[in-house]
């Protein structure tokens, strides 16, 4: 047999599979008329909404004045998140709290918590330790120094400020100095 042959033996044999595919399509479509329609396939279940329970505190961006603010609403937010089952595990809680904070100050000192407690071997902070080291380090250690720290960055007090530090004059003397008495 030649090549001219060999095709189109070839050429036969193809067309007589064509052709068997297609009666074999042909009876699995009467096969299919007398069964109902599939019915599409079911969506997957959908994932359950995540409920709020309080609106979200925002991010702390660093500001003194705006810490005891935000920090009432962020753990009000922590607490109903506990109760509500969204926040269960100390991991949770510690990286929603430290990652709304920003800024220089803040932002810095949450990225180094977060770096030494996702360390290899280091507990988690409970939610009750965390609150401690966040109040221990944003919240002024007393009233007096961060009274004193505002009045520095007054412009029109520095002068009174200095006055009264190297005089030694007593806290009462000055204030009646500053209220004009």
């Amino acid at each position: 047999m030649d090549q001219q042959g060999a095709l189109q033996n070839l050429f036969l044999q193809l067309a007589q599979g064509q052709i068997d595919l297609q009666n074999s399509l042909q009876a699995l479509a009467n096969a299919q008329q007398g069964l109902p329609p599939l019915a599409p396939p079911a969506p997957p279940p959908a994932a359950p909404a995540a409920k709020k329970i309080v609106t979200e505190p925002g991010n702390y961006d660093g500001s003194p004045q705006s810490f005891r603010v935000w920090w009432s609403k962020m753990k009000l937010w922590v607490l109903m998140n506990q109760r509500s089952g969204l926040l269960t595990r100390n991991s949770e809680i510690m990286v929603a709290v430290l990652s709304r904070f920003e800024g220089p100050k803040a932002g810095h000192w949450a990225q180094a918590k977060l770096d030494h407690y996702m360390a290899p071997g280091v507990d988690y902070p409970t939610w009750d330790e965390l609150q401690a080291k966040i109040t221990g380090y944003f919240v002024p250690g007393n009233n007096a120094d961060w009274a004193k720290s505002q009045l520095l960055k007054l412009r029109q007090c520095k002068w009174l400020l200095a006055l009264i530090t190297d005089s030694h004059t007593l806290n009462e003397h000055y204030l009646c100095y500053i209220e004009g008495r």
